[in-house]
């Protein structure tokens, strides 16, 4: 008898990153200070432009407070079940990094 593996692991997987992303960074996740979200990664242009590219990534984990973590959660968890097992788990990790970068870049 084999243990049934979930259809889209990738995206629990985000999700897991992303609540912990936001319970290590020490950002308090019911009263978010700019500062502490700045501090935890978030995309920020005077730094993402210049020697902090890291930002461009580390903020697809980063968001502003209980409600907006929870929504992009919800979000990705509804889209994930119905894409990742038409996709793959490499292309939907793929499609949610460049989309992500691409959101970044473009904000």
């Amino acid at each position: 008898m084999s243990i049934p593996r979930p259809s889209s692991p990738v995206t629990y997987l985000l999700i897991a990153g992303m609540i912990g992303w936001m319970l290590l960074s020490g950002v308090d996740i019911f009263q978010p200070s700019v500062k502490e979200v700045v501090d935890a990664g978030a995309n920020f242009a005077p730094l993402s432009l210049g020697n902090e590219f890291w930002r461009n990534f580390s903020a697809l984990f980063v968001h502003y407070g209980f409600l907006h973590l929870l929504l992009n959660c919800m979000a990705l968890l509804m889209l994930g079940r119905i894409i990742e097992p038409q996709t793959g788990s490499f292309y939907f990790l793929l499609l949610f990094i460049l989309s992500g970068l691409l959101g970044n870049a473009v904000s």
